[in-house]
């Protein structure tokens, strides 16, 4: 150990030579300097810990991107232990999106469809959003991450003073932030140009601080720190055999002055720790316990270094106060603002919390991302603060809204094995009629083709009533088989107009009653006989849809429904008189971790003999739900799409769903049943079929293949089917 002891005299650094024994000069201030890197930054936890092990107290820390989240959590309090448990348990991949848990969604928003590529309308065009992703999910976290210093506006002021470094967009200066909102201060530092939208703090736009200094040790010295402790993990420039693409050369272009930058910020570092960054991608934010590993390593190889520095440093104790976490805290009043045209009452109740009052984290995180699930709102930001009310100061939860209209243009692609490519074009337009509106018009393209234009509104958020409108024309095939064997086409033309008046429960149901006028055209576009229908059907409708699936695809749990009754009669000038009654539900139940048990069951059951239009007969058959008349055509594994018709249908499924990779599915299920021309509960006479499918989750949709076998068939049945379902 004596070697030891001498090497580490010989590299005391510059501002401590001389300093003299312990405790003659209890001025000497220790700073640290955390870089950006991605996910590379949870090196500095690690790192951290072993400045922690070696009793080398900390004063001052400045950190950039992800340094100045691990350094901003620190700063207040966090230990080493808590932002390992962090990192280990946090869904980072769920932050480079903005969608929510599913079940906050409205129940319209469910039961609209999803989009390959959408982009942001503004000022009646199309335009390319500023980031992938807006930032409300990582918002959220950072605000509730940090609940213990809301109202602290003075970041020096923390139990070790902190500063976090963002970059001006608009003059690429870079921008030290000690003052204000640390959860605002935390999402600008950490805005990735092109992945996360911009931060407006002030008047000044802000991007991630990486562009101009990732590697901030003159604003730990601006801190007031003595001597800089750097943990670097910046990525060096590239060497010329590696640049091969145009993306190497972009990355390169940008690096140069990044690196310039950190090379004039180490000259500042009496200590530098690098954590080995080879061999591991700056964006494996699921390999965090190996960053933290790589970031103890670095700093053990600098224990000598670091050692001296902890015998200058021992006179006093560290500053660092282990935080108490705090689930709940007592809030006075809830303070609403930036709305200007969404009403606050209506706002207040659809938050839905019970202020004043206790409120735990998990409460506000629900009612904020509901609120921003209903689309009325471009962000919706929160704090814990402190406000004077006369000569009081009470606890208020203030919420702050962006209103702004969020316009959409959305794309869809979508291959399945019957009606091979389908795209979808869709406008969404929110408040155009009246506020809480929503306006969608659609175009598919493929063998199956829809325009249709829909209107709904509820009053506001929090209010149940929802009203509704639709303008439809539909084009679509119909298959006849006889004996197994596909004997007939028929396309069939739909025009409708219908309007709906309902109640929603919540954001999992939705009941009311339709009123639809029809116009529709069937005729036999393959085929030997000549079959041309033509009539007009004015119908009325009783409608429950419920929808508590945690995803659009694979779920693991949760249920649906589809209850619906529907009449045509002559006497209110229906073409024909008839009924319709359909219940469809399914449930996802979860029995493990990755297990998820499927029961589903169909009944149908329609009257008015031959006055019964075509295509509101019943349909089994195909792999593939259906979007185009989906109340009457319903999959059954192991029959061709449409194989089996009839007047009335009985199906029912049981299956068993396994997610033994992440985003991989394995999907067994069994299914009995028949369509009927008379109705007869006799399950002795049903098909049998399965179905084993395997599937994956990936951002350009599901993809699927699946086997199936009826008693029916001779072979098994292959299909596939990728894109979001439409």
């Amino acid at each position: 150990m004596t070697w030891l002891l001498v090497l580490a005299l010989l590299q005391v650094p510059p501002a401590l030579q001389g300093a003299g024994p312990p405790g003659e000069d209890p001025d000497v201030s220790i700073g640290l300097a955390l870089s950006g890197g991605s996910a590379k930054g949870f090196a500095h936890i690690g790192a951290i810990r072993v400045l922690e092990g070696a009793g080398l107290p900390i004063d001052a820390i400045a950190g950039t991107s992800m340094g100045s989240l691990v350094g901003g959590l620190y700063a207040i309090g966090y230990t080493t232990d808590m932002l390992e448990q962090l990192t280990l348990e946090q869904d980072w991949e769920a932050l480079f999106t903005d969608s929510y848990d599913r079940r906050s969604w409205t129940i319209e928003s469910k039961l609209a469809r999803e989009y390959l590529l959408e982009l942001p309308i503004r000022g009646q065009r199309p335009q390319l959003p500023a980031g992938l992703v807006a930032g409300q999910r990582i918002s959220q976290l950072f605000a509730g991450l940090t609940w213990s210093a809301h109202a602290v506006r003075d970041f020096r002021s923390f139990p070790i003073p902190f500063m976090a470094l963002a970059t001006d967009l608009e003059t690429g200066d870079a921008v030290p932030l000690d003052n204000g909102l640390l959860p605002q201060a935390m999402r600008a530092s950490i805005s990735i140009p092109s992945v996360f939208a911009p931060v407006w703090i002030g008047d000044r736009v802000l991007v991630d601080g990486g562009l101009s200094r990732n590697l901030p040790a003159q604003d730990v010295a601006e801190l007031g720190a003595d001597v800089i402790i750097c943990v670097d993990v910046s990525d060096p420039l590239a060497t010329a055999d590696s640049i091969q693409t145009l993306l190497d050369v972009l990355d390169q272009s940008i690096s140069f002055r990044t690196t310039a930058s950190t090379e004039e910020q180490r000259r500042l570092c009496d200590v530098i720790i690098e954590p080995d960054i080879e061999r591991l991608s700056a964006i494996a934010f699921d390999r965090a316990a190996e960053w933290i590993a790589r970031g103890e390593a670095a700093a053990r190889g600098a224990l000598p270094q670091i050692l001296a520095l902890a015998a200058e440093a021992r006179a006093r104790d560290s500053r660092h106060v282990p935080l108490t976490p705090v689930d709940s805290t007592y809030v006075d009043e809830l303070v609403l603002e930036g709305l200007q045209l969404a009403p606050s009452h209506s706002v207040a109740r659809a938050l839905d919390l019970e202020i004043p009052g206790w409120v735990t984290r998990e409460q506000v995180d629900r009612a904020i991302g509901n609120a921003y699930s209903s689309g009325l709102f471009a962000s919706v930001t929160y704090r814990i603060d402190s406000v004077r009310r006369g000569d009081s100061v009470v606890s208020a939860l203030v919420v702050r809204f962006e209103e702004e209209k969020r316009d959409r243009l959305g794309f869809s692609f979508r291959y399945e094995t019957r009606y091979k490519a389908s795209i979808l074009v869709s406008t969404t337009l929110r408040n155009l009629l009246q506020y809480g509106s929503v306006t969608r018009l659609d175009l598919r393209l493929g063998q199956q083709i829809q325009l249709g234009g829909q209107y709904f509104r509820r009053s506001g958020p929090g209010n149940a009533l929802s009203l509704g409108a639709r303008a439809e024309w539909s084009e679509a095939p119909l298959d006849f088989f006889e004996d197994g064997r596909r004997v007939a086409e028929v396309r069939v033309d739909v025009a409708n107009l219908s309007g709906f008046v309902g109640m929603s429960l919540g954001n999992t149901a939705l009941a009311g009653a339709m009123v639809k006028g029809e116009y529709a055209h069937n005729r036999a576009a393959i085929t030997a006989d000549t079959f041309d229908e033509k009539d007009t059907f004015y119908t009325v409708a009783a409608l429950v849809r419920a929808d508590t699936y945690d995803r659009d695809a694979f779920p693991s749990r949760g249920f649906g429904l589809l209850l619906k009754s529907e009449w045509a009669d002559r006497s209110i000038g229906s073409g024909r008189t008839f009924s319709h009654n359909v219940f469809d539900a399914d449930a996802y139940v979860p029995i493990h971790r990755h297990v998820s048990l499927i029961v589903r069951a169909t009944l149908g059951s329609s009257s008015g003999g031959d006055d019964l239009p075509t295509h509101y007969l019943f349909f089994l058959g195909g792999s593939s739900p259906y979007f185009i008349f989906p109340d009457r055509q319903f999959p059954f594994f192991g029959l061709e799409t449409h194989e089996r018709r009839g007047r009335h249908v009985q199906s029912f499924q049981l299956g068993v769903q396994v997610e033994f990779a992440e985003r991989l599915f394995a999907i067994l299920r069994l299914n009995a049943g028949d369509t009927l021309e008379r109705w007869d509960f006799d399950p002795d006479r049903y098909l049998t079929g399965y179905g084993l499918t395997l599937g994956v989750r990936t951002p350009f949709g599901s993809i699927t293949a699946t086997i199936a076998e009826t008693t029916l068939a001779e072979w098994p049945d292959l299909s596939v089917d990728l894109g979001y379902q439409f």
